[in-house]
């Protein structure tokens, strides 16, 4: 699949259905795309702990040419956009140039918002000083369409938790019918063994 296209440089899943669990699945892979450019994910209900999730991975300092993230419409909370920011300003993202994040639920006046924009145009100013303020291949784009963080987020967690119960019950169930498999597959194999003679 898409995890072993490891020469991957453009990657649009925008307007599918990840949730937490997609989230993890996108973690999981995205460092085998060592040299991707932009991503986009956006409209694809990633969650604050899918974005979460995605920024743990991004960590690991294999996606150093990733330019691009399209996150808009995501429900990403204060604590997704924490945890994006912070790796934006390490090491692990430095040709990152533009993020989108319209559509989510934070605050357009929360510090790390704050911090990612001054970050994107300190680099815009260092490696395109020709660049137009507006130019939309650098910077945060408009965030003219977010969503208030509400007392929802005591659902979204109970939903999160419910999520994350299912998968561990769907990993557990596909490990023992591989399990199941596996004995069954040994069971042929001595009785046809043992069924062969030396002459």
């Amino acid at each position: 699949g898409l995890s072993k296209c490891s020469a991957l440089e453009v990657l649009d899943l925008q307007d599918n259905t990840f949730t937490a669990m997609g989230g993890r699945a996108l973690a999981d892979v995205i460092a085998n795309w060592s040299v991707i450019k932009e991503l986009g994910v956006g409209d694809c209900l990633l969650s604050a702990r899918g974005a979460v999730m995605l920024a743990e991975a991004l960590k690991a300092g294999k996606n150093k040419t990733l330019q691009t993230l399209r996150l808009q419409y995501n429900e990403i909370d204060a604590k997704g956009i924490e945890a994006l920011c912070k790796v934006a300003q390490t090491s692990h993202l430095p040709a990152l140039q533009r993020v989108e994040l319209n559509g989510n639920k934070f605050s357009e006046d929360d510090s790390n918002v704050e911090a990612l924009k001054t970050l994107l145009d300190e680099r815009r100013e260092e490696n395109a000083p020709d660049a137009d303020e507006d130019d939309e291949t650098w910077g945060i784009d408009e965030l003219d369409d977010l969503e208030e963080d509400s007392d929802d987020e005591d659902e979204d967690d109970d939903e999160d938790a419910e999520e994350e119960r299912v998968l561990k019950q769907a990993d557990q169930a596909e490990s023992e019918n591989v399990v199941q498999e596996k004995d069954n597959s040994v069971d042929e194999l001595a009785d046809l063994m043992g069924k062969t003679e030396l002459k």
